[in-house]
């Protein structure tokens, strides 16, 4: 996670963060499936008894992308 944009008014406030993301899943037939993505969040937040708690979390991919990692044979 990483350029984080927080704006407060009071005890409210909205953020943006953008996400990036790599995964590996294991597939039935032994290769891996690889995904890499970047997202955005877009969050609303409020302060409750002085401490602040995300209210709302949309998000918004921008990019995603899958490749297929064949396991060399064994």
């Amino acid at each position: 996670m990483t350029n984080i944009l927080v704006e407060v008014d009071g005890d409210e406030a909205h953020s943006e963060s953008y996400v990036t993301v790599a995964l590996g899943f294991a597939h039935h037939d032994g290769d891996t499936i690889d995904t890499v993505a970047r997202a955005r969040y877009f969050d609303t937040w409020s302060r409750r008894d002085g401490r602040w708690a995300i209210d709302h979390r949309r998000l918004v991919i921008d990019m995603s992308s899958q490749s297929a990692v064949s396991q060399p044979p064994g």
